[in-house]
């Protein structure tokens, strides 16, 4: 066991955060920490680090391990470099010994005594990874996707995002026994995230995970810590096993506590009519009857109500209906300094899920911008007559900051205040909430004011520049639950690859200027892609020499081919054939011929 929290209590001013949190860390363990926002994940990494004290409670750590934890982010003088190379401070300071005692060996290369220490030196170089520092510096900054033209720069004139990055590669280049990590996929983008995700699988420590990347929790971790009500329930499982387990759970506390309040109100109208009957009947006996079971209920260990998820509330009855056609982009082309895509086409169809997906800097809210008439273009977009567009942009930037929640739902959408704190309410906006000043507010109230503004418009086409960038998970899911419903026409750019997973019919993806389709999911998708690069990967290391080394290639291809025809033939053949390996199978299918037909052309 590396760590262990036993009981941990922590208060501020008067609101209980952590009302007796345990749980424990094994050595190696992959583990997600989950809960609503202020629910005290943080605050747990804080103990753990030594930053918080707790009221109460105890935190052992294995005697000798080494933590490693981003709070916040420090101040540099130096170069990025220069702090990313911070990690490797005992390396260095063992590589200066080193130069020192080869300087000593060349003045005296026959002391033996010497000799034996630079031997004992190059063994701990060696232990503590000196000759692979290079090779792991350049792996980080790779991952992270810190480009080379930042190194030289100084730390200090970095993005909030950029500094973000390069701290996460500092923490990763120090090896801690046990790291902690804080939304690390924030800053990241989808290519960063997944090679994160393959390093976290592998490390060799300990790992905790603060993250509302949900598809992250299921890649990566294996127990799951739930706080909820100042309390840590755990769960052995990815984070899909935890919100299967958890919806059990609470229909089984909800039974427990549903039968135990009735029994409660059993008792209770037991000792009101035996006490009617005392009157009616002078009865002492009856009252002795009543007291008794009241001393039950005094004794009873009354279970508290199970902790009640709230919703979204939606009615999308009035939506109109728009044509088949509701986006059409054709033979679109963006430049600014340098092309940035060119000649795109595609079609968003109405009742559509399409999600735009691709790198940062590669058009994904220009093209919406574009759509939205607010920039040049070339090419011709056509949007369905009958459309009325809701628009939720990453910047949300308010005209009067000064006004209310209230205020500003009001003004888009005329109705009586009372109307007005009900449509509010079903966003989560409850009692004194709607009075903040929305200059005030976080990044999760404006989306949800933002989507509920629109809902409530009669939009038929929402547009979504990244809607769950700043909610919650709990929130995450609610959004989900209530876009699975709507009636109209979605088109999302998104970072989130379990929110894709659960809502997309097909993903557009920006690649080399062009936008491709993949249908489906965001797994789907993936593997797709996963396949495009091995048989990339098999052609790069094409032979270039004899039509013998073809005719070898060209068989295996052919092998390749009869394998897919035969799995979709043996799927086929099942009662309940799996159509999403089928459907893999042709595409793997399709790529082998392609290849087929370039080497027959070689050939």
């Amino acid at each position: 066991m590396d760590l262990s929290a036993n009981n941990l209590t922590k208060s501020f001013s008067i609101y209980d955060v952590l009302k007796g949190v345990s749980f424990h860390v094994n050595h190696g363990e992959k583990i997600g920490i989950v809960g609503a926002n202020g629910c005290g994940k943080t605050t747990v990494f804080k103990i753990i680090k030594g930053l918080e004290t707790a009221d109460s409670g105890e935190v052992f750590i294995k005697k000798g391990l080494k933590i490693g934890y981003l709070d916040q982010i420090p101040e540099y003088e130096e170069t990025v470099t220069e702090v990313l190379y911070q990690a490797f401070t005992e390396i260095i300071s063992e590589r200066e010994r080193l130069n020192f005692l080869e300087k000593e060996l060349a003045e005296n290369p026959h002391d033996e005594k010497l000799l034996k220490t630079y031997g004992h030196a190059q063994d701990k170089f060696s232990d503590i990874g000196g000759y692979e520092i290079e090779t792991e510096f350049n792996k980080i900054i790779r991952g992270l996707n810190i480009p080379d033209h930042l190194l030289n720069n100084p730390f200090s004139l970095l993005s909030g995002g950029e500094k973000s990055r390069v701290i996460l590669g500092k923490i990763l280049l120090e090896k801690p026994d046990i790291l902690l990590l804080d939304e690390p996929s924030n800053h990241l983008d989808l290519q960063s995230i997944s090679w994160l995700e393959g390093y976290l699988q592998k490390y060799k420590g300990s790992v905790l995970i603060i993250s509302h990347d949900r598809y992250l929790l299921d890649r990566v971790t294996k127990k799951i810590i739930n706080i909820e009500m100042g309390k840590a329930k755990v769960y052995h499982g990815n984070y899909s096993f935890y919100v299967k387990e958890k919806s059990k759970h609470m229909e089984a506390l909800w039974k427990i506590y549903g039968n135990q309040e009735k029994k409660i109100k059993k008792m209770e109208e037991q000792v009101e009519r035996f006490r009617i009957w005392g009157r009616m009947r002078d009865s002492d006996k009856m009252f002795k009857k009543a007291k008794v079971i009241e001393k039950r209920l005094e004794k009873m260990e009354k279970m508290e109500k199970p902790f009640a998820n709230k919703n979204f509330k939606l009615n999308f009855s009035d939506v109109g209906r728009t044509g088949k056609e509701v986006i059409k982009v054709e033979d679109y082309s963006k430049s600014f300094e340098k092309s940035l895509l060119d000649n795109v086409s595609f079609t968003v169809r109405f009742m559509d899920r399409a999600f735009l997906i691709g790198k940062n800097g590669t058009g994904k809210s220009t093209i919406f911008k574009s759509i939205m008439n607010e920039m040049d273009y070339g090419g011709k977009i056509t949007v369905a007559t009958k459309s009325k567009i809701g628009v939720l942009s990453q910047e949300m930037v308010y005209e009067n900051p000064n006004r209310t929640i209230l205020q500003e739902f009001r003004n888009s959408n005329p109705m009586t205040i009372g109307a007005a704190r009900s449509k509010l309410a079903s966003f989560l906006f409850f009692g004194e909430d709607v009075f903040k000043a929305i200059g005030d507010i976080s990044g999760g109230e404006k989306s949800r004011l933002e989507l509920c503004k629109m809902v409530n418009s009669d939009t038929n086409l929402l547009l979504l520049d990244e809607p769950t960038n700043h909610l919650d998970i709990e929130s995450k899911e609610m959004l989900e639950q209530a876009l699975l419903d709507y009636p109209g026409t979605l088109f999302i750019i998104s970072h989130d690859r379990y929110f894709i997973n659960k809502l997309s019919s097909y993903i557009l993806c920006i690649e080399d200027k062009k936008i491709n389709r993949y249908d489906g999911s965001y797994d789907i998708y993936f593997e797709k892609k996963e396949i495009k690069s091995k048989i990339k990967k098999a052609r790069l290391k094409r032979p270039k020499n004899t039509v013998r080394d073809y005719t070898k290639e060209i068989e295996n291809i052919e092998q390749q081919i009869l394998h897919c025809d035969r799995i979709v033939s043996e799927e086929l053949k099942k009662k309940e054939p799996d159509f999403w390996l089928i459907e893999k199978q042709i595409f793997e299918k399709d790529l082998y011929e392609t290849e087929y037909e370039e080497l027959i052309d070689l050939m």
